[in-house]
């Protein structure tokens, strides 16, 4: 096994997948890859320069996410790679399965997040 793909929200429950992931890919020696994507609801009903400004939050967060992470897994012999994309989850998902050709999933984000993008 030489790649690990994780899909997260960084909630608490996709954190303990992320957990397990990483701990997976260090004693495979497997990259790790967390993919997030963020997603504005199509109802949003906002200026154009609002909705970027939440789009901005949105991905400032998730980044401060996973340098939290990346803190969190230092010392530990696993190399963890972020893709963080604004898109549909389902797409990103599809189109990161066929570049990076995991070897195994790790389903990281929650009930209701995948439930929002189905």
């Amino acid at each position: 096994m030489k790649t690990i793909l994780v899909p997260t929200d960084f909630t608490y429950g996709s954190n303990i997948a992320t957990d397990y992931a990483a701990k997976l890919a260090a004693r495979a020696n497997a990259d790790l890859y967390l993919m997030n994507t963020v997603q504005l609801p199509e109802s949003l009903d906002t200026s154009a320069y609002r909705h970027y400004e939440l789009l901005e939050d949105i991905v400032l967060n998730a980044e401060r996410s996973y340098h939290q992470l990346l803190k969190k897994f230092s010392g530990q012999d696993v190399m963890i790679n972020l893709i963080l994309k604004t898109s549909s989850h389902t797409r990103e998902l599809e189109k990161h399965i066929k570049l990076i050709n995991p070897d195994l999933i790790i389903l990281g984000i929650s009930r209701f997040s995948l439930i929002r993008s189905i």
